[in-house]
């Protein structure tokens, strides 16, 4: 048996407030025992985990888990504080004792007394350890107590406000509610009014990065003091902060919505960075698209948006070297490649495309004012109909399954069915005087906004809209390629807001060297 044996320090924490438990009094404790005289080893590191619950297995741990099952090899026994700091579980600590036992680790208690070498002190820790547990269930009991409590009075529950928010008591009750932060609202003003402008959020992380403005979690740790970190604002970290119901003020618990017994979202924000109905269509809009595997960024903004008039499969861009050393770009049709896919093998330099795009757009819709749509409720009224409608068959389904069956369970079944069959009820008779999208005039020209954009604003903003750009190859004899651009909702919006458009340009497609006659257009891709 090794007489000079290297051990790892294990400290935990859940909430560091607790000074009597505290990391650095834990890591004295532990220090002091390995320096005693009758003791023979030395540390060769530590395992902490701050905010790490005693109910989680030590194998799972952060740190500790990494240690026990990835780095055994480099200690010969762990050493805590207290029999709590390794587990508040009894099974927990029973499977560490078995893991120590079958791998030769020896494991030490400092303040009970306990060494797994020691038979005599095994009774001592195991009753410390079911101990622990019993007072792990009451601390875990008290917490839920305490989240039910804040529920029922809608009240901020626990954690970091969400982005632009501060946590605010209302006098006189013990209520917590979100308030918007005055020293970030300059920055929330910036996300906001991007979003209406219809700029994606990769643009408005870069506008924000140049202006050298905090990031949420930056601003944070000024607030406690600290130096920030310099961190840059990336467009995930917008995602998930915009696509949370709580930049809308709307109340959550474990990422959820909480609703009223009517089945409406409840909310805690006392005055929202948006309206539920404006962050619901944002929302939607900013859904992740499935992808089967990473999406490359392209700076050229056809990419994607161009189809091959033939296969109708969209077209990618790539860089071909020339003679000389030149590089020019082409968009080509993604099946070209495959045997059979595609018969023409499409294939037009972007320089060329593009340009033909840029006359049509300016002189199409380059003159024509924006509209900005005012969603109606009727859409979004149809749209929650259809959820619930989805909810309450799931709701029955997973009854009549018997996921319900306990009397706890079917307590909940009934509260579910009761809050979205009134909300089902309450959505029906709104749907009777909803209202339809409208639109008005922002008193600017596509073709100033146009400008304005970057490649990657350019493309978000054709996909908003539905542009699509069809393209063939040695269609007519008199051109080697043709190009129809169909400008999609841009001529549904000019419409319903009243704008007449002349002549041949109601439906606003736009060609480009194409057949006169409809009988010589290619059928497939169409």
């Amino acid at each position: 048996m090794a007489t000079h044996r290297r051990y790892l320090g294990v400290l935990r924490l859940s909430q560091d407030k607790d000074t009597s438990t505290s990391i650095q009094g834990q890591r004295e404790a532990i220090e002091y025992q390995v320096n005693a005289p009758h003791f023979s080893g030395n540390l060769i590191g530590w395992a902490e985990d701050t905010d790490v619950s005693g109910g989680l297995s030590p194998f799972n741990r952060p740190q500790l888990g990494k240690w026990l099952t990835r780095r055994a090899d480099e200690f010969d026994g762990i050493i805590a504080y207290k029999v709590d700091r390794l587990t508040r579980r009894a099974l927990h600590f029973n499977q560490l004792l078995d893991w120590g036992q079958e791998n030769d680790k020896r494991i030490i208690s400092v303040t009970e007394g306990y060494d797994s070498e020691n038979p005599q002190t095994k009774m001592v820790a195991q009753m410390t350890a079911v101990f622990a547990e019993a007072e792990l269930d009451i601390i875990t009991q008290r917490i839920k107590d305490g989240v039910q409590s804040r529920l029922d009075n809608q009240s901020w529950i626990s954690g970091t406000p969400p982005m632009g928010y501060a946590i605010q008591a209302v006098p006189g009750t013990n209520r917590k509610i979100l308030a918007r932060d005055p020293g970030y609202a300059k920055v929330m003003d910036r996300i906001v009014e991007g979003l209406a402008d219809g700029k994606s959020l990769n643009k408005i992380a870069l506008e924000l990065n140049e202006a050298g403005e905090l990031t949420w979690s930056d601003y944070r740790l000024t607030l406690r003091g600290l130096e920030p970190k310099g961190a840059y604002w990336q467009q995930t970290t917008l995602a998930n902060a915009v696509r949370r119901p709580t930049f809308a003020g709307i109340y959550t618990y474990k990422g959820e919505a909480i609703e009223d017994e009517h089945g409406n979202p409840v909310l805690i924000a006392e005055d929202p960075f948006m309206s539920f109905e404006g962050w619901a269509e944002l929302s939607m809009r900013l859904e992740p698209k499935k992808q089967g595997s990473p999406m490359r960024i392209s700076k050229h903004p056809l990419t994607g948006i161009a189809l091959c008039g033939v296969c109708g499969s969209s077209l990618g861009s790539t860089s071909v070297s020339q003679k000389h050393g030149r590089y020019h770009a082409y968009y080509r049709c993604s099946k070209r490649a495959k045997k059979g896919a595609c018969t023409v093998k499409m294939n037009i330099r972007v320089s060329e495309l593009e340009g033909i795009f840029e006359e049509a757009f300016d002189s199409i819709i380059g003159d024509l004012e924006i509209m900005q749509k005012t969603p109606g409720s009727r859409r979004e009224l149809e749209a929650s109909l259809d959820k619930v409608g989805a909810r309450l068959t799931k709701l029955e389904h997973d009854y009549n399954a018997g996921r319900y069956d306990t009397p706890d369970m079917e307590e909940t079944y009934w509260r579910l069915l009761k809050s979205q069959t009134a909300k089902r009820a309450s959505l029906r008779e709104q749907l009777a005087e909803a209202t339809d999208d409208s639109f008005r005039g922002t008193g600017k020209k596509y073709r100033e906004v146009w400008a304005e954009k970057d490649a990657q604003d350019r493309k978000a903003f054709l996909r908003e809209h539905g542009v699509t750009v069809r393209v063939w190859q040695d269609l007519v004899p008199w051109g080697k390629h043709s190009v129809q651009v169909d400008f999609g909702d841009i001529a549904g919006m000019a419409k319903a807001a009243g704008v007449e458009l002349h002549g041949p340009l109601d439906t606003l497609v736009w060609s480009y060297r194409c057949p006169p006659d409809d009988d010589q257009w290619p059928r497939q891709g169409l």
